[in-house]
């Protein structure tokens, strides 16, 4: 028979062996005391190249049919992304990323982005990175004319009131030619608790 836990309010001292449930996340103690976060992982990736629309409008990198997760009230969120895009023409433009075209509101959201440029399967030489304190779009380069480009980013997002959450890109302008998002592309959202957490464990 599957074990079901009810949500409940965390001990006050964890206990050694016992795993928890809060509504948020699940938690196991290894040792007394000091109680962690199971690492339970939401994703989604593209199992084929993904056509992008040639657009300067925000869009998704990911298929419609997993480009969107809904996520409840009042969690935080560990959150990564890597994508690969290829097939651009030679429009002068810039890459941004963004985070607010969705229906959930934010407590907060922080996280680093790297961008790389450059022709696919090559060594790239422009290198950008861009730390964002804000869901709106974070332009991460300056004017490329590439084909190719690779954006990294890692951080953390906090969700006040529940929703739709869609990672998407968003370029000054129509780069033109044939916009591939590439296999394997992926966004990853791991939950480490309520939306005002701080710490999990014997921090002191």
């Amino acid at each position: 028979m599957p074990l079901i836990l009810t949500s409940t309010a965390l001990d006050a001292t964890a206990v050694a062996a016992k795993m928890e449930f809060d509504g948020q996340c699940f938690y196991n103690t290894p040792v007394a005391a000091n109680r962690a976060v199971n690492q339970i992982a939401h994703f989604t990736s593209n199992v084929a190249d993904f056509t992008l629309a040639n657009s300067a409008s925000a869009q998704s990198p990911f298929e419609a049919a997993r480009d969107q997760i809904t996520l409840p009230s009042t969690t935080t969120y560990e959150m990564e992304g890597l994508i690969t895009v290829t097939g651009m023409g030679g429009t002068t433009r810039t890459t941004a990323l963004e985070f607010d075209a969705g229906s959930a509101t934010l407590t907060g959201i922080y996280y680093e982005a790297t961008i790389a440029t450059g022709a696919a399967n090559t060594i790239s030489t422009v290198f950008n990175s861009f730390t964002a304190v804000a869901a709106t779009a974070q332009v991460l380069n300056a004017t490329v004319t590439t084909a190719a480009m690779t954006i990294r980013w890692k951080g953390i997002v906090r969700i006040n009131a529940g929703g739709t959450f869609i990672p998407q890109i968003k370029f000054s302008a129509d780069p033109t030619g044939t916009i591939l998002c590439k296999k394997d592309s992926y966004f990853k959202l791991t939950p480490l608790g309520s939306n005002t957490v701080g710490s999990c464990g014997a921090w002191a």
